[in-house]
């Protein structure tokens, strides 16, 4: 009986570990880069954030996946979902200004790297 009490503290422990580190990564740090943005790649940067969400999807449900890519994993989710409000925010208001204008998006550091990273899989 003990040990299951034990255990159960444990994963309360991890749960609320875990639940500080998504409010921390749901923040965006200092903006250290603006990309200019075309309101028509909009959907396009949508869709390709939504089809890494898919395979990561895929490759969480495997049995099996260390704890540390998990996190990893989870954590990246996080910086896309932050990256995404960032640009449909931006998109909204360069919307309400003009149409078609390009506009200008803050990204922090990780932010930055994984648009870096969505741009290059465009590219290929």
């Amino acid at each position: 009986m003990e040990k299951r009490e034990e255990r159960k503290t444990t994963m309360e422990y991890m749960e609320y570990l875990v639940s500080l580190l998504h409010r921390e990564w749901a923040q965006s740090g200092r903006t250290e880069v603006e990309v200019m943005i075309n309101l028509q790649d909009v959907p396009q940067i949508g869709q390709m954030i939504m089809e890494v969400a898919a395979k990561r999807q895929k490759q969480d449900g495997k049995e099996g996946m260390e704890l540390e890519r998990s996190m990893e994993l989870s954590k990246e989710d996080y910086v896309f979902l932050r990256l995404m409000k960032k640009i449909k925010a931006e998109r909204n208001m360069a919307k309400s200004r003009a149409s078609n204008v390009p506009f200008h998006v803050g990204m922090d550091r990780e932010e930055y790297l994984l648009f870096s990273m969505l741009l290059k899989r465009r590219e290929a």
